[in-house]
């Protein structure tokens, strides 16, 4: 769930994949055509408080669909295994989880504006 919540505020492409109607609809008073390019945007999707509590919180116990993908059980077996083999510590100068920048840089694709660095320390 700490992955799934990671990716809901933090998506590594703001835009998801294209998607192309089948038939002519109304959306909120709009009239999309048949045949229409639509792209979603999953930063704002992930952040609507609509759709989720406390929006702008990291919280894992946000509710998601049951199914696991294989990609998503790698990714987390990989963290686990990292997180199990090493000890982790902020370098130097940095004392605290406050002084991690959380800021985001858009382009193709969403990253942290300052890289994260952390230092494993192998048991």
């Amino acid at each position: 769930m700490v992955v799934k919540e990671t990716l809901r505020l933090h998506p590594p492409v703001p835009l998801l994949l294209p998607r192309e109607t089948k038939s002519h609809f109304e959306l909120n008073g709009y009239d999309i055509g048949s045949k229409t390019r639509i792209y979603m945007n999953a930063w704002t999707i992930g952040r609507n408080p609509d759709s989720w509590k406390n929006p702008q919180e990291f919280c894992p116990d946000h509710k998601f669909m049951e199914s696991v993908s294989m990609a998503m059980a790698t990714v987390e077996l990989a963290l686990a295994n990292m997180l199990l083999c090493f000890d982790w510590k902020l370098p130097n100068g940095m004392e605290e989880e406050e002084d991690i920048d959380m800021e985001e840089e858009f382009g193709t694709t969403v990253s942290k504006k300052s890289p994260l660095h952390l230092l494993p320390i192998p048991y």
